[in-house]
């Protein structure tokens, strides 16, 4: 078969699956969407070869073998390896993984996949290719998928604020571990913690599911939701003129635990924020802290609720007074 013309954006999406596979297995998810994507047109397989031709990777190799497993293969291209013996043992994989066919729904073409993070204290502003607006909080990351009928976000950590625009033919969903969240154009926040996430909908409105078995939740303008696991907490009411998010670089609490308000303080602190006893976790605690101010907010928590904060060179521990 001769070889066919290949984009440029063919070749981009080439390098984005390489430099992923590059840095390891896939998830069972991103094995699917990268056997779709080989399978989808012919120069695909084209591009993905003629780059791995000079990609010297041990790993890579490992994460190839890996993405076939649990897949069916229609036939097998009889191959002639290069000369230098690393390249045969790639090469090879690569054109057993350009023949695979996945046996579920046929594939989307990928417009553009990305994948966004920031450090902490770093709040970061990205306009996808859709127009939509994603704003990174501090110590965040998400990773990006854009295809002609829908569109993924995964927050991987962290706080994001989405102003999603319009689009009833693609779909825009927000995955949080097995939760998501669903909108058409809209605007909300999502803010991913260690024990649990708050959906916070400014304009429009949202479908949240905990999991893919449960029943979804419509959460409209002025309402919010905290999603544990895969269960879904009461719709509670917020007052969108007056609550304070981490994009005003505030945070009000009332009677949030301590570990919430350190763990998003560490977002913003060069120096790691630690409590000594588990036990001073679930110490309940209100009030508004400068979040880009984590040492003030330590002296005003200890000054309220009998705490000493202790600092070193590495971190600041909290205590409650001898």
């Amino acid at each position: 078969m001769n070889s066919q013309p290949i984009s440029s954006d063919v070749y981009q999406q080439a390098g984005e699956w390489l430099e992923r596979l590059d840095n390891g297995p896939l998830d069972k998810l991103s094995k699917r969407r990268f056997i779709n994507w080989v399978d989808a047109h012919p120069t695909h397989k084209q591009a993905f070869e003629s780059m791995l031709a000079t990609w010297s990777s041990a790993a890579l190799e490992r994460a190839l073998i890996d993405a076939q497993q649990n897949i069916t293969l229609k036939e097998r291209i009889r191959y002639t390896p290069p000369v230098r013996w690393w390249q045969a043992a790639v090469l090879c994989t690569a054109v057993i993984v350009g023949v695979i066919t996945w046996q579920f729904s046929s594939p989307q073409p990928t417009l553009i996949i990305h994948q966004y993070a920031t450090d902490n204290g770093e709040v970061r502003s990205v306009t996808l290719e859709d127009s939509s607006v994603l704003t990174l909080g501090a110590a965040s990351d998400v990773y990006v998928r854009l295809s002609d009928n829908h569109r993924l976000v995964n927050l991987k950590q962290g706080a994001a604020y989405f102003d999603v625009t319009s689009n009833k033919q693609r779909p825009f969903e927000v995955k949080v571990g097995s939760a998501s969240v669903v909108a058409v154009g809209t605007e909300f926040n999502i803010d991913r913690g260690q024990y649990f996430t708050d959906v916070v909908v400014h304009e429009g409105a949202v479908e949240v599911t905990g999991g893919p078995d449960e029943s979804p939740l419509l959460l409209k303008a002025g309402e919010q939701v905290r999603i544990t696991g895969r269960t879904l907490g009461d719709i509670r009411p917020f007052d969108i003129r007056r609550t304070l998010d981490w994009r005003s670089g505030w945070l009000e609490l009332d009677n949030a635990s301590l570990h919430y308000l350190v763990e998003r303080l560490n977002r913003q602190s060069a120096k790691a924020i630690r409590v000594d006893a588990p036990a001073l976790n679930d110490l309940r605690v209100a009030g508004r802290f400068r979040l880009n101010e984590p040492q003030q907010a330590l002296s005003l928590l200890a000054e309220a609720y009998g705490l000493s904060v202790n600092e070193t060179p590495e971190y600041y521990t909290i205590s409650r007074h001898p």
